[in-house]
């Protein structure tokens, strides 16, 4: 049912809106494929960020001849990794610059803002902070039942 295109480019457009985290010596990239590749933050830390999961509506209505609309929405997360927590790369002003950058964002494929939707403290490994951060968009999926 996920449209996964649509899903790696938003996907994309999010890691290309963060870019100006870098400056900060922050590694953002995309989930990796293999999770053994995760391994520990560079330097100062890093940002992952993936698709986590969809939620839908009932169908609007159930006539076998119409379409069914359902309203989607689309959650994204992004996994703070970082030394800090109150240096101006640690966790709580780097939390509040990602919310400025994506809260109202809409990526091109879209058209429709991202908004907060979840986040918080994960834990503390090997003085390591995790935290998570989750963004979402609501879209609206339609099925035709003429098209396959």
């Amino acid at each position: 049912m996920v449209d996964e295109l649509l899903i790696d480019e938003i996907e994309k457009a999010i890691i290309e809106r963060l870019e100006p985290l870098k400056a900060e010596k922050l590694r953002i990239e995309g989930f990796p494929d293999n999770p053994a590749e995760l391994g520990k933050p560079v330097v100062i830390g890093q940002i992952l960020v993936g698709y986590r999961k969809e939620s839908l509506s009932k169908p609007s209505t159930f006539v076998a001849s119409a379409p069914i609309i359902q309203d989607w929405t689309l959650s994204f997360e992004l996994s703070l990794q970082l030394k800090n927590l109150r240096s101006h790369t640690g966790a709580y002003p780097i939390m509040g610059k990602i919310r400025n950058l994506l809260t109202g964002y809409k990526p091109s494929v879209i058209q429709k803002p991202l908004y907060q939707s979840e986040g918080g403290f994960v834990s503390i490994k090997e003085g390591v902070w995790y935290y998570s951060m989750i963004f979402s968009v609501s879209l609206q999926f339609v099925k035709r039942p003429w098209e396959n």
